[in-house]
């Protein structure tokens, strides 16, 4: 994942999860999700596996949909967003913690 991400992103380090759009009406794009970093990070954040599973699915599905998080505003509209579509699933809000 990090030399994807090296290559690709010009980022020298790991990432949960990466997105690669398309400009095709029938393939959207493809998704890479890093299980060691997923899981790792549902520990650190106290979710269950299938919770940071399914949000960092939303998330990337969100960025193929052409959602991005550079700005404040961007980034409060896509985490909307995920909050709604993970409600949706009955999974909770993944930016509140308890």
């Amino acid at each position: 994942m990090r030399t994807l991400n090296s290559k690709y992103l010009k980022k020298d380090k790991s990432t949960n999860v990466l997105t690669f759009s398309y400009d095709d009406d029938v393939f959207y794009g493809d998704i890479i999700l890093c299980p060691e970093i997923i899981n790792r990070e549902a520990k650190k954040y106290g979710f269950s596996p299938n919770f940071r599973w399914a949000h960092m699915i939303v998330h990337s599905m969100l960025h193929l949909q052409g959602y991005n998080h550079v700005t404040k505003r961007e980034r409060l509209f896509m985490e909307k967003t995920e909050v709604k579509l993970l409600n949706s699933m009955n999974f909770g809000n993944p930016y509140v913690r308890s």
